[in-house]
C-alpha cells in the first residue's frame, strides 16, 4: 500500500513539451509517473546505490525529470531525458513518431537494467509447494538471478497446464514470466471490451508435443490451460491490432475502469483479484499522435 503524502494528492497536473514529434515518448512517461508505487520508490530511494549500473544515466534523468512533474503543475521539457535515450538507442534519435508500445517496453527494460539489486538465490521452505519452487526458479531464471523495482511491481507469472488428450494421465506445467498482457483484437466484433479479449486469451488451447506416458514416440495433441501464478502489483495490458494477412485492422476496444481477475488466476481461495485503470495510451490515426488519458 503507498501512503499519499499532500504533495501527490494536489500536484501532478504537469504537462511535457513536444519536442519534435515525440508524443509517444510524452504519453509513456506521463502514464508511468502516475504509477505512484513507481514515482514515490525512485523519488524517495537513495540513488547512489544504482549509479555503476548499466543505463543509470537515463534513471537519473528520468528521476530529475518526475521531481520536475511533481514539484508544481507547470509544463515542462523532457529535452535531457530524450538525448540520454536517443544516445543509448539509435532508432530514438528521429525526431519522428515511435510506437509508444515499443518505447513502453524498452523503457521498463531500462530502469530495470539501472535499478538492478543484488544477485538473489532461490528462497523457499520445507513447507513450499512444488509448485512455488519450480515457478520461483523458472522466474529468477529468466531475470538472471536479479530482481528491482520493476520485477517487483511490474512482473507477473502464468501457469501452463499441459495434458495429454490421448492418455489423459500424463501432465507437464510451465512458469512463464511476463511484463504486460499482450491481447489480440479483433477476434470476433467490431468493438470489444478488455473483458471479452481477457476471456479469449485464457481460453483453453491444444498443441502437439511428445507425451512421456504414452508408449509410442510420436507428437500426441496435448490441452493447454492457462492461469496466472503470480500476479504483478501493476498490470500493463497493451492490444495487437494487426494480422498477418490484412495488416492493421480497424477494430476498436472499450477500456474497463475495473478488471476481475479472479477466473484467471491459479489460486485455492475465493478472494477477489480486481485491477484499477490508471491510465490509457491511446493513438490516433487520422492525427497521428499519441494522448494519455489519466483516471484520477
Amino acid at each position: 500500500m503507498v501512503i499519499l503524502t499532500n504533495e501527490f494528492v494536489s500536484k501532478g497536473f504537469s504537462g511535457l513539451y513536444k519536442i519534435g514529434e515525440n508524443s509517444y515518448m510524452n504519453a509513456v512517461l506521463q502514464s508511468l509517473s502516475h504509477l505512484l508505487p513507481l514515482t514515490i520508490y525512485l523519488l524517495t530511494t537513495e540513488s547512489s546505490k544504482f549509479e555503476n549500473n548499466k543505463n543509470f544515466d537515463i534513471t537519473k534523468s528520468y528521476i530529475h525529470l518526475i521531481s520536475e512533474l511533481w514539484r508544481e503543475n507547470v509544463a515542462v521539457k523532457p529535452t535531457s531525458l530524450k538525448n540520454h535515450i536517443a544516445n543509448n538507442d539509435e532508432c530514438y534519435k528521429s525526431r519522428s513518431e515511435q510506437n509508444a508500445y515499443v518505447f513502453l517496453i524498452d523503457f521498463i527494460d531500462i530502469l530495470h537494467e539501472s535499478l538492478l539489486r543484488k544477485k538473489i538465490g532461490i528462497q523457499s521452505t520445507e513447507f513450499s509447494s512444488s509448485h512455488f519452487r519450480k515457478a520461483q526458479t523458472e522466474f529468477l531464471d529468466n531475470v538472471n538471478h536479479h530482481q528491482s523495482i520493476i520485477t517487483d511491481l511490474f512482473y507477473g507469472q502464468y501457469l501452463k497446464k499441459y495434458t495429454c488428450r490421448d492418455c489423459q494421465q500424463y501432465t507437464y506445467y510451465t512458469y512463464q514470466p511476463f511484463k504486460e498482457l499482450n491481447l489480440v483484437c479483433g477476434n470476433f466484433e467490431k468493438t470489444s471490451s478488455v473483458e471479452q479479449l481477457i476471456k479469449v486469451e485464457f481460453e483453453k488451447d491444444h498443441i502437439h508435443s511428445n507425451c512421456a506416458g504414452c508408449s509410442e514416440n510420436y507428437e500426441r495433441e496435448h490441452e493447454v490451460e492457462i492461469k496466472i501464478f503470480k500476479l504483478p502489483e501493476i498490470l500493463i495490458v497493451t492490444f495487437n491490432r494487426f494480422n498477418k494477412f490484412y495488416g492493421r485492422n480497424k477494430y476498436s476496444v472499450v477500456p474497463n475502469e475495473t478488471l476481475d481477475f479472479s477466473d484467471f488466476v491459479f489460486t485455492n481461495t475465493d478472494e477477489s483479484v480486481i485491477y484499477t485503470l490508471s491510465s490509457i495510451v491511446c493513438h490516433s490515426e487520422s492525427a497521428g499522435y499519441y494522448s494519455i488519458v489519466h483516471r484520477g
